[in-house]
């Protein structure tokens, strides 16, 4: 059984066959046999369960404690606030915030025991994609010629394709350096396609696949013909050039391949089945190139600038509100795809990422690198469905059973390609090396002689405890004697709003009211339970630049700032009309008194936000568009704040505005789960005193449709300042102005 660590090198295999390898434009092509100065490679092949690869590279190490491992057993400093969700397999359970995943689980296997000693991205992330540790372990290493090939290369030269497509191609770019994305010493000739545009942009198109608008079919042939009349002359050997140069011709020549980039042919259900973000449209171009007939199609799921899986901070929140519901549309779609298409067994489709994160959660609420335990996940091709392998222990910060290491992972691909992973290739100067340095896992392919059990002599991975309800909470009130303001619905003016005195903010009032608060879809959410609140002004817009320069101006106050800065540049969100950010709890709790008011209770947020029937957005039940809220959106490709008040299709039951997308917005509670023992309507609940974490509410720019519902809450530590949060302010109403 692999260990997880690296293996001594295999016996050499006899050498039985010369390949070579050509390309133009980035395209990996087969040129035939060529001298013995090329590259040489002994390939030891078995009849293949794949003849598609559909790798999910999730660049930037996704949390297992958010995903596929829950670990409700974990000691608090380790316990996430995500609970588990049962699935289509009983006793598996995965992240709540997986749910499309979940209802799939039968279709798939999941390895919760992946380990290894690498936490820098570049050198672990070198590991997954070529099989073998990095020559410089815990390094941000660059790429070098001397590097070991990427799966996908090797695999194009071992196995070339012979019809008229390219032999590897990557969507979404190599991410950070481009470590473990390249042909190594196999030579530029074996590079793989690399394209450079994403699949959800206008413009897509790949223009090296693409005859010019002047050069029509006859004329290409005609050039076809005049170039084999040149090769005709004799002369030097080019080393497979023609072969490279016909091959190239035929994909300019191919209508479905062409057809296959051309991202129109899909209809709008099933581009918003998989997802508006580039990763998640990048996932249905690879099933289209499957269906073309490439062979192994990579998507990087690289940071854009927004952090992508590296969530050193705001692990939770960038979870549920961004990345998992990108990953568990596009996945899950692609899937249920390959599935109905018939091509799900035949098609082996993996996600992973190069490393795990911390037990240990940090100060900025965040995970940091762990290479200790890791899970991911396999379908398709020849694996088993509905199994888990291996287990963590109850940190979740290292294997209990059944350790394996990235390169068992790649070695269990290439077997499943019909690849054996001890085949020797050779560098330009014939030196030979292994293929891989793992050991395929038996227990998860479906020809396994074990059947539906593990090894023999290792342990089964325990059931994941359940958690029913969260922890019990005494429940904060804030009651007042005044009955009338508790009874009043109208205010005695003709009009419904009024302008601030201090920042010219209108306020809009939000008359006292009884609703239920919560919901029954996410854990931090439960119970639901009912609420009354006393009557106030809520200001209409969230704050905006402008309104808090001039309190700063007038009082002192620090500037605006934000910890991820970098990941998004300040002159995108600094226009007077855009929503203020880079404001802790502090900040907008100082500009809320100066204002003459205060930050909104939880409880007032959600009751302004969807009133007494119980909606899920502030307009209702739909789900948002895209021209209706400020969400989804990818830094890079338009991402950021709009100017507030922008999308009036979003007001709330009480013509409130931007409670839905743009920014995030702080509340006054610190977060405490929620009663579950109430049975009489909270008056003004205010959460507890004291805590770790302060509540926000509202979703944002980057946040998926879930995170933009009126029940959603977000925690947050207090000093924490993103590119992503703002604020509003409430202002009691009086007894005099109401009747």
């Amino acid at each position: 059984m692999a260990t997880g660590f690296p293996i001594g090198p295999a016996s050499r295999v006899s050498r039985r066959s010369l390949l070579t390898a050509g390309g133009l434009g980035g395209v990996s092509l087969w040129s035939g046999p060529f001298g013995a100065s090329q590259l040489l490679a002994d390939s030891a092949t078995h009849s293949p369960t794949a003849k598609s690869i559909v790798f999910l590279a999730l660049y930037g190490g996704p949390p297992h404690q958010e995903t596929w491992d829950i670990r409700h057993d974990a000691p608090l400093e380790n316990r996430g606030e995500f609970d588990s969700i049962a699935t289509s397999v009983p006793d598996f359970r995965v992240c709540e915030h997986l749910p499309k995943l979940a209802r799939l689980a039968h279709q798939y296997s999941v390895i919760r025991s992946v380990t290894h000693e690498d936490n820098a991205h570049e050198a672990a992330f070198y590991a997954l994609m070529t099989g073998r540790p990095h020559p410089q372990p815990n390094t941000n290493a660059k790429p070098t010629p001397n590097d070991a090939p990427n799966y996908g290369a090797a695999v194009d030269m071992l196995r070339p394709v012979t019809s008229a497509v390219p032999g590897y191609v990557i969507a979404g770019g190599r991410p950070a350096k481009g470590i473990g994305c390249t042909a190594g010493f196999l030579g530029a000739i074996r590079e793989p396609f690399v394209l450079k545009l994403d699949a959800s942009d206008d413009d897509f198109g790949v223009p090296e696949l693409t005859l010019p608008d002047d050069v029509l079919a006859p004329r290409l042939v005609q050039r076809r013909d005049l170039l084999a009349q040149i090769d005709a002359v004799p002369r030097p050997a080019t080393s497979g050039f023609s072969s490279l140069r016909s091959r190239a011709f035929d994909m300019l020549g191919t209508s479905r391949l062409q057809a296959a980039f051309n991202m129109s042919e899909e209809s709008p259900q099933s581009r918003a089945a998989y997802g508006r973000d580039p990763f998640c449209q990048n996932v249905l171009l690879a099933r289209r190139l499957v269906e073309a007939g490439v062979p192994i199609v990579q998507i990087n799921w690289r940071n854009r600038g927004d952090g992508a899986f590296d969530t050193h901070y705001n692990n939770f929140n960038n979870c549920k509100g961004n990345l998992l519901p990108k990953f568990d549309a596009c996945l899950s779609q692609l899937l249920i795809d390959l599935e109905e298409r018939g091509l799900l067994e035949q098609t082996l489709v993996v996600a992973a990422g190069e490393f795990g994160r911390t037990p240990t959660i940090n100060a900025d609420a965040g995970r940091d690198h762990w290479a200790g335990c890791n899970s991911i996940m396999l379908a398709g091709g020849g694996i088993k469905r509905g199994f888990c392998y291996g287990s963590s222990d109850r940190r979740g910060a290292y294997p209990a059973t059944n350790p394996v290491g990235p390169w068992d992972i790649l070695a269990t691909l290439l077997h499943c390609y019909g690849v054996d992973p001890d085949t020797e290739i050779y560098d330009t100067q014939n030196r030979p090396h292994r293929l891989c340095q793992g050991r395929p896992i038996d227990a998860v392919l479906a020809t396994s002689r074990f059947g539906d059990s593990l090894r023999e002599g290792e342990a089964p991975a325990e059931p994941l405890p359940t958690r029913d309800s969260p922890p019990e909470s005494t429940p904060i009130r804030l009651t007042t004697n005044d009955d009338s303001i508790l009874a009043a619905t109208t205010v005695s003016r003709e009009t419904l709003t009024k302008i601030n005195a201090v920042d010219a903010g209108a306020l809009v009032f939000v008359p006292a009211g009884e609703y239920t608060r919560g919901s029954d879809e996410i854990a931090v959410e439960r119970p639901t339970h009912r609420v009354r609140v006393r009557p106030f002004w809520m200001a209409r817009t969230p704050v905006t630049n402008a309104m808090y320069r001039e309190f700063c101006k007038a009082t002192g106050h620090r500037a605006t700032d934000y910890s991820n800065s970098h990941l998004l540049s300040p002159k995108l969100t600094d226009a007077d009309d855009q929503p203020v950010i880079g404001v802790d709890h502090a900040d907008a709790a100082a500009y809320a008194k100066w204002a003459g008011g205060r930050l909104p209770t939880e409880a007032e947020w959600e009751f302004a936000a969807r009133g007494t029937d119980g909606r899920r957005y502030p307009w209702g039940d739909a789900d948002p568009l895209p021209e209706q809220a400020v969400f989804a959106q990818t830094v890079g490709k338009g991402g950021k704040t709009a100017p507030v008040g922008t999308t009036p299709g979003d007001a709330s039951p009480f013509g409130i505005l931007d409670m839905a997308g743009n920014v995030l917005e702080w509340c006054a509670d610190w977060y405490a789960p929620y009663p579950t023992d109430a049975t009489e309507p909270l008056d003004n609940p205010a959460g507890p005193p004291s805590g770790l974490q302060r509540v926000q509410r509202g979703g944002c720019w980057a946040y998926e449709a879930p995170a933009l519902r009126a029940a959603s809450r977000t925690l947050a530590p207090p000093n924490q300042r993103l590119n992503m949060v703002g604020f509003r302010i409430v202002v009691d109403a009086t007894p005099d102005e109401l009747t």
